[in-house]
């Protein structure tokens, strides 16, 4: 209420300012112009608006006094403004909330309008901290009915978080056309509608293909030293040169620019020197730094007060394609990322920046700690985090091989194709800035993996409480050696013989097969393996094995 009536104070207050789009400007900007009458106080000040804009296109102008625009109001619309509460006591506590000559200097309508936004938001703001007061002390507030009695601190925070979201990300954009509102009922809510025939649909885009949709959220999840920043600094170095994808993708963009936020990496120690390693374009790499707010405070980035703005600065950048968040729980304010509550409204303005500037974002985020959940449980936070994102990938290492790692899907339904990579480390030697030469972390990808992140959790699992190879695991490769010994065999018949004939789980042929080397190829019929070079040696191991399996 306080808000819309300031904005109706501004215009009566400055009758000068009769830019063509002033008073559709002012309407547009709170979407006012088309409320349905309520039965508060709020209702004088919407018909107020309603009327000055029906005025306008009416004659052009804005109404010379009260009386004109009460008389027009009366004769031409469904809804009489009552007068008890009208624009007299209006204009007075404006006069009395803004300085007279100070008000009297703006000659720019949209100054105007800016000073009335300033100060309704700080009046919002305001009266949300004494409602969330009331809340924290579990009692109803001075608005009976607005929130139940019994709410606590995690009801206030969360209403505190969804209002300075909401404050923060206001659409600038045009409604949309097809939009309609669904009526029924006595009540004055607007349910906002489109038919499915009215939304054109587009095409999936991505940045990398298969792996990193475009436009989108994607996760790189794992624990520490799993390599998931190697990944993503060999990433923004594909993205600045222009350089294909390590499963051989095309890069379709071409050299683009990124920008990357991260919080536990030193930039000059680390940081830089591994982009360097990558061969990343350092001209096409925006580290971002700090926010400076209104009042000159620096800060760091905070998804939650800076969504929007955020936003704005990444349409005006266009070159600007792949923002980067390490960690991304660094960037998400005072919301706690395990309430849904919070975390929800902040990675859905993310969300909405991402779609509105057409720019892809990769967070990288640690594991939880739990035991008995599936890969996509184990994503640190909230489910709320998964469910935003459209892409995990979780980064882990090869129980069966220490020195490899795979980077295996966790979620993803937008694309049929669910592969993912294995890879491994290596020292590059670098040229410092000082001349020095410097051996830096590097990623090395090696081959394309058919494990989804959830079988590799239970690899891990299962290596952890068995201590060493298996029963299972020792007639599965012995399978294996008399499936491939001729010219080799298609995966799915593979898995099928040894469920049927042993009772082998899938999983069980496959860490065989990372043992012995199985060479995997993918044909258009499907996955094809075959026996590496030195199927002799692999052969007489597991004989031995074997044997000594029924000596026992």
């Amino acid at each position: 209420m306080i808000y819309t009536g300031l904005l109706c104070h501004a215009l009566f207050y400055k009758q000068e300012a009769t830019l063509p789009a002033f008073v559709k400007y002012l309407a547009k900007l709170r979407k006012l112009n088309d409320l349905p009458a309520t039965s508060d106080d709020a209702y004088d000040y919407r018909a107020v608006l309603r009327a000055l804009v029906a005025y306008y296109d009416e004659h052009n102008q804005l109404p010379p006094d009260r009386r004109a625009l009460l008389e027009y109001q009366h004769i031409s619309m469904d809804h009489p403004i009552r007068t008890n509460s009208m624009i007299g006591d209006a204009v007075k506590s404006l006069k009395d909330g803004f300085d007279e000559q100070e008000l009297k200097s703006i000659t720019d309508p949209t100054l105007l309008v800016t000073k009335v936004i300033e100060d309704a938001q700080k009046e919002f703001l305001d009266y949300q901290m004494i409602v969330a007061r009331g809340m924290m002390n579990s009692g109803p507030t001075k608005q009976e009915g607005r929130f139940k009695a019994g709410a606590g601190l995690d009801d206030a925070k969360a209403m505190l978080i969804k209002t300075l979201v909401d404050l923060n990300d206001e659409s600038e954009d045009d409604p949309d056309p097809n939009e309609f509102l669904l009526t029924g009922g006595d009540d004055p809510s607007q349910h906002r509608c489109v038919r499915a025939s009215d939304v054109d649909d587009e095409p999936l885009e991505w940045l990398w293909l298969n792996k990193i949709p475009k436009s989108k959220a994607t996760l790189f999840v794992g624990k520490p030293d799993n390599g998931k920043s190697l990944a993503v600094v060999d990433l923004i170095a594909r993205v600045t040169t222009g350089r294909d994808f390590p499963d051989g993708e095309k890069n379709t963009l071409g050299p683009r620019e990124v920008m990357y936020a991260f919080t536990e990496d030193d930039e000059k120690q680390t940081v830089i020197p591994r982009l360097k390693a990558a061969q990343a374009d350092l001209t096409k790499v925006i580290f971002h730094h700090t926010v400076v707010d209104a009042e000159g405070v620096k800060r760091e980035l905070s998804l939650q007060d800076d969504a929007a703005t955020l936003r704005k600065k990444l349409i005006a950048n266009p070159d600007i394609v792949l923002l980067v968040l390490d960690p991304i729980t660094a960037f998400v304010g005072d919301a706690d990322i395990n309430h849904g509550k919070e975390i929800r409204p902040v990675l859905q303005a993310l969300k909405k920046a991402l779609e509105k500037s057409d720019v892809t974002c990769v967070g990288v985020i640690h594991c939880n700690k739990r035991s008995d959940v599936d890969a996509l449980g184990k994503i640190l936070g909230d489910s709320a985090v998964a469910g935003v994102c459209r892409a995990a990938w979780d980064f882990s290492r090869d129980p069966d091989n220490k020195d490899e790692f795979m980077m295996t899907h966790i979620k993803g339904n937008l694309s049929k194709k669910r592969s993912g990579m294995r890879y491994a480390t290596e020292g590059v030697m670098i040229t410092l800035s000082s001349g020095k030469q410097q051996e830096h972390p590097h990623i090395k990808w090696l081959a394309e993996c058919e494990e989804d992140a959830n079988e590799m959790l239970n690899k891990t699992r299962e290596k952890a409480k068995s201590g060493g190879e298996d029963t299972k695991k020792i007639l599965a490769k012995a399978l294996l050696n008399t499936m491939l010994e001729s010219v080799g065999a298609y995966a799915r018949d593979i898995f099928t013989k040894a469920n049927d004939s042993e009772g082998l789980s899938e999983a069980t042929i496959k860490r065989a097969s990372y043992e012995m080397g199985v060479r995997k190829e993918r044909r258009p019929e499907g996955w094809w393996w075959s026996l590496p070079a030195n199927v002799d040696a692999i052969t007489q191991r597991v004989e031995v094995k074997m044997v000594d399996q029924k000596v026992m």
